[in-house]
């Protein structure tokens, strides 16, 4: 977030919460102990209130989950229960009590915390099918997709490896890592000891990965692990990292792998124009992008099929509901003209153990004749 972005918000999300919050815990202490009315008790009130208001300064982080969700149920509790009181005069003690102890708030946010737990770490599959008239081989070709990860967030080897040993057991073509596997906070050993697992995946033609936003933690300076450590591992493991690169399939089947827009070293990446050069378009084209970009210029172009992740198909509801109806290309399957996007939510999530929007996925896609329809 730049600093107007920060400002904005300080005077906004964060100063409305904390005023809400100081007169919500006043009246909640005070329901419990209606003898603490002082300006010492009020004063501590009001610090932890502001404490926790400016927790939501950072949107994307943790205080910003708890505190968002906590002001969120609080608000809707209050607007119910002025609804019931002054729209239809009715009032009960045992509810105003129940209101002013603060009790439903507590009793959603628990319920969030555990659903949202288990929702992250529980691990669904979804399967797509694409047809292509494209001429490949008869039986087609298995891919299995994973992506957003975010290792050590809530996944740890021994769950990890379990499900390269699952995938192996499948005996799929390809195996791609769509990227941001690792983030600003997995270690060095995290890093190291899950491609040494995803290395040991059997699969016909490898394990392919490019590179998301978070993989090479761009956005910290005292990195874990250096982009050259982090290659190394990959190497080391057989995987074969696509940056820019195009890799070839029985002379049928092309998979550009691209640069992440905005990660890049460099700043930039290359053109989809430049990466297909000299690429026969009677070929099988499969993208592989981060992010679910330049999906209007790859099926223009004649592309056939796109992987994509990083959105988490909404990690927190409802920011995840919201930004799936305003942007055209979010999650599961879409299309633009004869071009399949398919974007994965992830089989992990970032910066905490915590989805309520969607849930954890590996994703299998079958590429097949169109006879095979």
């Amino acid at each position: 977030m730049n600093m107007t972005a920060i400002l904005f918000r300080i005077f906004t999300v964060v100063l409305f919460s904390g005023i809400f919050l100081y007169f919500y815990f006043r009246r909640m202490l005070l329901s419990y102990f209606p003898k603490l009315k002082n300006k010492i008790v009020y004063g501590i009130i009001l610090v932890i209130s502001a404490c926790l208001a400016v927790c939501r300064t950072n949107k994307w982080g943790f205080g910003e989950f708890f505190v968002g969700h906590l002001v969120a149920f609080a608000l809707v509790v209050e607007v119910f229960h002025l609804i019931v009181f002054y729209g239809f005069k009715k009032k009960n003690q045992i509810w105003e009590k129940l209101v002013r102890r603060g009790l439903f708030p507590a009793v959603l946010m628990a319920a969030v915390l555990i659903y949202g737990y288990f929702n992250m770490t529980t691990i669904g599959n979804k399967e797509y099918t694409v047809a292509t008239g494209k001429n490949i081989r008869s039986q087609g070709y298995d891919i299995v997709l994973m992506s957003d990860i975010h290792f050590g967030t809530t996944m740890d080897i021994k769950k990890f490896q379990k499900i390269c040993d699952d995938i192996s057991a499948e005996n799929t073509d390809i195996v791609v890592l769509c990227g941001d596997i690792t983030d600003e906070n997995t270690t060095k050993q995290e890093m190291q000891e899950f491609f040494q697992a995803a290395g040991t995946i059997q699969s016909e033609f490898g394990v392919l990965y490019i590179y998301g936003n978070h993989d090479r933690q761009p956005y910290r300076t005292d990195k874990k692990f250096t982009v050259l450590e982090l290659d190394t591992a990959m190497s080391e493991a057989g995987i074969h990292v696509l940056s820019d690169e195009t890799f070839r399939l029985n002379d049928e089947f092309v998979i550009v792998g691209r640069e992440d827009e905005g990660g890049s070293l460099t700043g930039n990446r290359a053109s989809i124009d430049e990466l297909i050069k000299g690429v026969d378009m009677e070929d099988f084209i499969l993208v592989l992008d981060h992010k679910p970009k330049d999906v209007e210029a790859c099926g223009d172009i004649g592309c056939d099929l796109q992987l994509s992740g990083h959105t988490h198909g909404g990690q927190v509801w409802p920011k995840g509901l919201i930004n799936g109806l305003t942007r055209k290309y979010y999650y599961g399957h879409e299309t633009y003209k004869d071009y399949s996007v398919i974007i994965s939510s992830g089989a992990g999530g970032w910066g905490y153990p915590f989805r309520t929007g969607s849930r954890s996925e590996i994703v299998r896609v079958h590429i097949k004749p169109e006879t095979d329809k």
